[in-house]
């Protein structure tokens, strides 16, 4: 199990251990499907490509949600997943940024 997760991963460099963890789940979790996918006898993709189909169906659900962070919109524009036809309007939500005044009479503490 651990060479089969060690060849395609998703883990990145992280210093919390719930992340690590997080991380963990998600191969088991992969290779486990994959494993059960390849038994079929009509299914013959790689793993590489099965991850990449997997992930693109976690965007795609991703992009179907009503209220998405501008930064994550411009990510999938970014990356070639324009928007379908019938959604051209989306709602786009700001993220608050504390540190910053918007308001014209406010001012930071130094």
């Amino acid at each position: 199990m651990d060479s089969r997760i060690e060849d395609f991963s998703c883990k990145r460099k992280t210093n919390r251990y719930t992340m690590l963890m997080l991380y963990l789940i998600v191969d088991v979790c992969i290779n486990s499907t994959y494993l059960l996918m390849s038994q079929q006898q009509s299914y013959k993709k790689t793993k590489k490509h099965f991850m990449k189909e997997l992930s693109a169906q976690n965007i795609e659900t991703r992009y179907q949600n009503e209220k998405i962070y501008g930064q994550t919109k411009d990510a999938f524009i970014r990356y070639g997943l324009l928007p379908k036809p019938e959604r051209l309007v989306t709602l786009v939500m700001r993220r608050e940024n504390p540190s910053k005044c918007q308001d014209p009479g406010c001012q930071r503490s130094t």
